[in-house]
């Protein structure tokens, strides 16, 4: 009797162990967040041939880098997990003369996966920054002396719109919004 209750409570302490260690005591992985792509046209007419598009994000971290443009001017990069939108790109190139070029965009949200890098959005990011240098839009945001926000965007580019119109008028591209609409480099 006494070894057939020794092998009941052994199998009623197997049992226990068993359910307890079937979860409970344990928490589920937290999902990593989903990637963010962003891709567009760099270009100033023609490709801007041999840019980098380097991606910072609102705390001021480096978040993405791109490979060098091509002649077709398309890019893509791919951020980092962490990346807290919004975000600054700066397509930069060294010239013939050893002279840096740069031009300048934003995205507002890690909704938006198009973003263009041209001279126009460098024009709109000169206008969201509070010195006026698209340059340093990076900065400031980082340091909190601008927002970068969807309002703060569309009010800028509609400016910039209406700034530009007889232009665009002329190039039939009066409806296209700079920032996002996908074009050509063709001239």
């Amino acid at each position: 009797m006494k070894s057939l209750s020794s092998l009941a409570a052994a199998l009623l302490s197997a049992a226990l162990l068993t359910v307890a260690g079937c979860g409970g005591g344990s928490t589920p992985p937290t999902p990593e967040p989903p990637s963010i792509t962003l891709s567009g046209v760099a270009a100033t007419g023609a490709a801007f041939v041999d840019a980098v598009i380097t991606v910072i994000d609102s705390t001021g971290a480096v978040v993405g880098t791109s490979e060098p443009v091509g002649t077709d001017g398309v890019y893509a990069v791919t951020l980092s997990a962490n990346a807290k939108a919004p975000f600054v790109l700066v397509a930069s190139r060294t010239d013939a003369n050893g002279d840096t070029q740069t031009l300048v965009s934003v995205v507002e949200s890690a909704t938006q996966t198009t973003a263009n890098v041209t001279p126009i959005t460098t024009l709109i990011a000169s206008r969201l920054s509070s010195s006026g240098d698209p340059t340093k839009l990076d900065e400031e945001l980082a340091a909190g002396t601008v927002e970068i926000t969807p309002q703060a965007v569309a009010d800028t580019v509609a400016e910039v719109k209406a700034i530009l119109a007889p232009l665009l008028a002329a190039t039939g591209t009066a409806d296209a919004n700079p920032l996002t609409d996908s074009f050509t480099t063709d001239g």
